[in-house]
């Protein structure tokens, strides 16, 4: 296990996420504490899209792939599943940590009835499910392509797209950013408090095109 960490957490990734997450933080975006989560919501996803392309494909790089193909399949989809899972959980306790710097950084307004605790919970939720969503599809094209730069680029300009004006007409079942949005009089987008059923409906999609591609990869050989 301590092996696996090491290999899949490397130091790199928590300088680059916390050196990162300290720049948003600098930004002059934040105003209220809804917007510490908008913030997060929208540009948190770069980290995830980084750190798992290249979960599968680090064997590769490492020429560890001939002893990682002789390992048996249940002990493999437990190694990924491993490392996705550590990547998550960096990822989540980065977002806490980087929630109260908000609060040290920007000193935000909480209006009344405004919860930092709601806020809190919503902000680790959106990181979580951002995270899985951004990150399965990175490693997604990755693995499909070999390639981990691939990987990257596809979710970057997935994510461009994702918060275009073209990605704001969307429907509501696959629009995931609604949180926090607005309409042309200012005032909160009656879709906004449904920011959550556009997130599942991606992440189910995505998690379905990511055992479709996994299963490929095995009758491949690949995995």
């Amino acid at each position: 296990m301590r092996i696996l960490y090491k290999l899949s957490m490397p130091r790199y990734k928590w300088i680059s996420t916390f050196s990162y997450m300290f720049f948003l933080c600098l930004l002059p975006l934040v105003h209220q504490i809804s917007d510490i989560t908008f913030l997060m919501d929208r540009y948190f996803c770069f980290l995830p899209i980084v750190f798992f392309a290249d979960i599968l494909l680090m064997e590769y790089s490492g020429h560890n792939i001939e002893l990682f193909m002789l390992k048996s399949y249940r002990v493999k989809r437990y190694i990924l599943l491993m490392r996705i899972l550590m990547n998550l959980l960096m990822l989540v306790c980065v977002s806490a940590l980087s929630y109260g710097l908000f609060f040290v950084i920007r000193h935000p307004v909480i209006k009344q009835g405004d919860s930092i605790i709601y806020y809190f919970f919503i902000s680790i939720l959106i990181v979580l499910m951002n995270s899985l969503i951004f990150g399965l599809l990175s490693m997604l094209f990755s693995n499909l392509f070999s390639n981990m730069w691939v990987g990257i680029g596809i979710g970057i300009l997935t994510w461009f797209s994702l918060n275009t004006k073209w990605g704001a007409s969307l429907p509501l079942p696959i629009n995931m950013f609604l949180f926090g949005t607005r309409g042309q009089d200012g005032n909160p987008s009656p879709d906004a408090t449904l920011w959550l059923l556009g997130k599942i409906v991606v992440l189910v999609l995505v998690i379905i095109a990511s055992i479709i591609e996994y299963k490929w990869m095995e009758k491949r050989g690949k995995v």
